[in-house]
C-alpha cells in the first residue's frame, strides 16, 4: 500500500478501536468480559472478574465483541439483566482446571483467550462472525483488560507472592503482551496457585478435596455467626482490589440487614483473626477478603 492507504487504514483501526472501547462504558457485555455457565444451567452468564464463585460456576471464556441481534454459528446464548443476548466467545483452555481463586482463574481464562486471538486460531464453537478489523480491534481491547487485570493481580497478592511474578509484571508493563509473556505469566498463576492454594477440580468437585491432610479442618464449614457471614458475604461482592471501611461495609449491606458500626467492626476483627480477611496497608486501613477467605466463600456461606 501507499502511505496515504497506510495512514488511511491506521485511521481507521484507531476510530474502531476507540468504538470497541466504548463498549465497556455502554454494554453490559463487551471484549474481554468473562462467560461462565452455573450449575443446573446450560446458559451462559456474564459476570465481573470477582463476582465468579468457582465453586458453583465454570469459566467457559470470553466475549469477544458486544451482543448480536441474532443467532450464529460461533455464537452463545447469555442470560443478561436485559433478557438473552447473542455473544461470540473465545474459550479458555478446555483441559485446563480451575485453581479456585476467582481473581486468577478470569486473568487465566482471559490470557488463554488471548493466546488464541493472537494467534490466529480464535475458533471455539464455530467461526467468529466479525471482519478482520472488527476482530484485530477485538483482540487488542482483550489485551489492555489482561495488562489492566495483570496490575490488579499485582495490588492483590501480597509480598512473596507479588515478588515471583515477574512475567506478570512485565505484561502490566507492556503495550502488547506476546504469546510468551502470557504463556509465563500463567505458567507463574498455577505455580503459586500449587504453592498456596487448594487447586479447584475440573469436574466441580469441592477444593477441599485437594487439601493435604494436615489442613482439612480448613476445608470444613467456617462458623462466623449470623454476623459475621453477613459482614463476609459483603465483603465477598467487593472487587479485591478495593479496601473497604467499616462505614463502606455497611453502606454495601441491605438496609434491612444493616448492621452497627461497633458490629462491623467486631466482626471484622474475627475475620482477621481468624485469616479470612486483611488489612494491607495496616490497622488504619481498609479491609478485604484474603487468598484464603475467598477460596473458602462456599465453606463459610454454607
Amino acid at each position: 500500500m501507499t502511505s496515504e492507504q497506510d495512514r488511511a487504514a491506521e485511521s481507521t483501526m484507531a476510530e474502531l478501536r476507540l468504538e470497541v472501547g466504548l463498549f465497556r462504558h455502554t454494554e453490559q457485555i463487551y471484549p474481554g468480559k468473562l462467560l461462565v455457565i452455573r450449575d443446573g444451567s446450560w446458559m451462559h452468564h456474564a459476570v465481573e472478574d470477582h463476582e465468579f464463585d468457582p465453586h458453583r460456576e465454570r469459566l467457559m471464556g470470553i466475549a469477544i465483541w458486544k451482543p448480536l441481534p441474532e443467532f450464529a454459528p460461533g455464537l452463545v446464548m447469555v442470560e443478561s439483566d436485559r433478557g438473552e443476548a447473542f455473544v461470540a466467545i473465545v474459550a479458555g483452555e478446555s483441559n485446563r482446571p480451575q485453581v479456585g481463586d476467582p481473581i486468577i482463574d478470569a486473568w487465566i481464562t482471559r490470557a488463554d483467550a488471548l493466546r488464541k486471538l493472537q494467534r490466529g486460531n480464535p475458533v471455539s464453537y464455530g467461526p467468529v462472525p466479525l471482519t478482520p478489523l472488527q476482530l484485530s480491534a477485538a483482540t487488542y481491547e482483550v489485551s489492555q483488560r489482561v495488562r489492566e487485570s495483570a496490575l490488579g493481580l499485582l495490588n492483590y497478592l501480597r509480598g512473596a507472592e507479588r515478588e515471583s511474578l515477574l512475567a506478570i509484571a512485565r505484561i502490566a508493563d507492556v503495550e502488547r503482551p506476546s504469546d510468551d509473556d502470557l504463556t509465563g505469566g500463567i505458567n507463574e498463576l498455577l505455580l503459586l496457585a500449587e504453592r498456596e492454594l487448594p487447586l479447584g477440580s475440573s469436574d466441580g468437585e469441592e477444593a477441599s478435596a485437594a487439601i493435604p491432610d494436615g489442613d482439612q479442618d480448613d476445608a470444613q464449614p467456617v462458623a462466623l455467626g449470623q454476623t459475621g457471614r453477613l459482614v463476609f458475604s459483603t465483603l465477598a461482592g467487593v472487587d479485591p482490589a478495593v479496601l473497604c471501611s467499616i462505614r463502606d461495609i455497611r453502606k454495601r449491606m441491605p438496609l434491612k440487614d444493616q448492621l452497627g458500626p461497633e458490629t462491623v467492626r467486631s466482626a471484622v476483627l474475627k475475620l482477621i483473626e481468624g485469616e479470612l480477611a486483611e488489612r494491607p496497608n495496616g490497622p488504619r486501613g481498609g479491609v478485604r477478603l484474603t487468598t484464603k477467605g475467598r477460596t473458602r466463600r462456599k465453606q463459610i456461606e454454607s
